[in-house]
């Protein structure tokens, strides 16, 4: 990082070869490509920044930027270790699921270059319903308690039944009390339960500086529609819900208090319910919401994270430079 120039690899999950062998689902590809084009405008806003990107041999290059690409059959995490010894260092994105985000930091953080992600022991807590839950209410926030399928759940007429490291909407059931306690998953796996929390879907973007303060960035309405007997989503309206701000801003830094070694980009779910906030679950990573993030604030959120986190590596251009 000595050079005048720093090369950042990209590597987004879903678009970057981590589904090279099986279709896509276009509920995912959306959102992920929407997240890897942010980033890379970002990065590449900044003086002195080249971004390779991972990129799936079935989609085009991405205007901006190099692409490394990865096609069906070829060692994926090879050819990403490859990209990340080429650079300086690497972005990872990619869900809770399954563990896939843990790896990809794993991967990346074996080849020595610095990983722009939350450290294991933050990533470990975040990947799991329970365990946030755990945590975060232990620390006195106001988060939904949350048990294991199979446990005897607070009372309540409805329950929320989720995948324990799920992502989003997908696979989330709204069932009746006496539906609980017959249902059956439609996955193996570990399953949460949750009491349905009465208000409005809605998150908060924030960062979490190398010292572990944070900055609450946005304050965003999700726009989740409620079946009978799910969620669907319809996407985020960024910044939407300003007049929470100074409410929530103490919540940022509790949050991050109550889980260390958060760092970088960081969402919050929650509910904006009659009682004041209920926080459903930590994202240690880029959510939907920093899509047009930056355009909402008028600054570049990926430059102020590398200004903290590798402060040597970057000069960052005027904000209002940024498109």
């Amino acid at each position: 990082m000595g050079s005048d120039r720093v090369r950042i690899l990209v590597c987004e999950f879903v678009t970057g070869g981590g589904m090279a062998e099986e279709p896509f689902s276009a509920d995912l590809f959306a959102e992920a490509e929407g997240m890897a084009a942010a980033l890379v405008q970002d990065l590449t806003a900044l003086d002195g920044v080249q971004v390779l990107l991972c990129r799936d041999a079935r989609l085009g290059p991405m205007a901006g930027c190099e692409s490394l690409t990865i096609g069906a059959g070829d060692p994926v995490e090879a050819v990403w270790a490859e990209g990340a010894r080429r650079c300086d260092a690497v972005w990872p994105i990619g869900p809770e699921t399954g563990g896939v985000l843990e790896r990809m930091v794993a991967l990346f953080a074996a080849t020595g270059r610095p990983v722009l992600a939350p450290e294991p022991s933050a990533l470990a807590v975040a990947a799991s319903k329970w365990a946030s839950s755990e945590r975060l209410r232990a620390a006195g926030l106001p988060a939904v308690p949350t048990v294991r399928l199979g446990e005897e759940p607070p009372p309540a007429e409805r329950y929320v039944v989720k995948p324990d490291d799920g992502a989003g909407t997908v696979d989330t059931f709204i069932l009746g009390s006496a539906e609980l306690a017959a249902w059956t998953p439609p996955s193996d796996g570990a399953w949460a339960v949750q009491p349905l929390v009465e208000g409005d879907a809605a998150s908060f973007s924030m960062l979490v500086g190398a010292d572990g303060r944070a900055r609450l960035l946005a304050c965003n309405r999700q726009r989740i529609r409620r079946l009978a007997d799910r969620f669907e989503s319809d996407g985020v309206t960024v910044g939407a819900l300003a007049e929470r701000r100074d409410a929530w801003k103490p919540l940022a830094q509790r949050v991050a208090d109550a889980l260390p070694g958060l760092r970088g980009y960081v969402g919050v779910d929650l509910i904006d319910g009659p009682d004041g906030p209920v926080l459903l679950e930590v994202n240690p990573r880029l959510t939907a919401s920093y899509i047009g993030l930056s355009a909402a604030l008028g600054e570049n959120v990926a430059g102020r994270v590398l200004a903290d986190l590798l402060p040597d590596c970057v000069r960052m251009k005027d904000m209002s430079e940024h498109g």
